[in-house]
């Protein structure tokens, strides 16, 4: 099954919550708290505005961003072991870079 995201639309991989705290305590999966990066792996095309306009997609494929938790739909497609979240483009809060 293949997920193509339309509109504005992006899906992204979202990152393992982490497994031990700074100190190297364990901390247990009710505890971890729900992650908000992940790494895109598919863009829809873009969203018209009212007036009719075309806007393009600015985020890309393979760009690790952070996001806006609670703004999309989270755990897609858990079937394929995967946590991915669908969002909107304009709930992607930043780019980062290397």
């Amino acid at each position: 099954m293949k997920i193509v995201p339309v509109n504005d639309l992006v899906l992204i991989r979202v990152a393992k919550a982490e497994e031990y705290s700074k100190g190297g305590v364990a901390i247990p999966d009710a505890a971890r708290e729900q992650q908000s990066r992940g790494e895109i792996l598919a863009c829809g095309p873009g969203a018209h505005t009212p007036e009719g306009v075309f806007v393009p997609m600015k985020a890309e494929v393979g760009q690790v961003v952070i996001f806006a938790r609670f703004h999309g739909w989270n755990d897609v497609d858990k079937a394929l072991g995967e946590d991915l979240a669908l969002v909107r483009e304009g709930s992607i809060l930043a780019r980062l870079e290397p």
